[in-house]
């Protein structure tokens, strides 16, 4: 596998984001979580439809949403607003 040179990146998320990158990290085995979140870039920059990541907007934490939360043994991964149908992915005006 080819180890490019990694540059350092200060970036604000949500604690739930942190723990879903935790959980990811755990769950694969990685060493960290910014590999964690590289994998994910990875994803993004190649299979990822852009414009349904970048042009739906997403409310996470409106309302009772809580944000990601880390499934029970065995669980899939949800969201908490996702649950109770608060996090929809309608189109961005534009």
């Amino acid at each position: 596998m080819a180890m490019g040179k990694k540059t350092t990146l200060e970036v604000e998320l949500h604690p739930d984001m942190v723990g879903m990158l935790e959980h990811a990290r755990e769950l694969y085995g990685f060493r960290s979580t910014s590999k964690a979140l590289r994998v994910i870039l990875d994803y993004v920059a190649v299979d990822a439809d852009w414009e349904k990541i970048f042009m739906s907007q997403r409310c996470l934490r409106c309302g009772a949403g809580k944000g990601w939360e880390r499934p029970a043994p065995g669980q899939p991964a949800t969201c908490s607003a996702q649950a109770q149908g608060v996090g929809n992915n309608d189109e961005r005006a534009r």
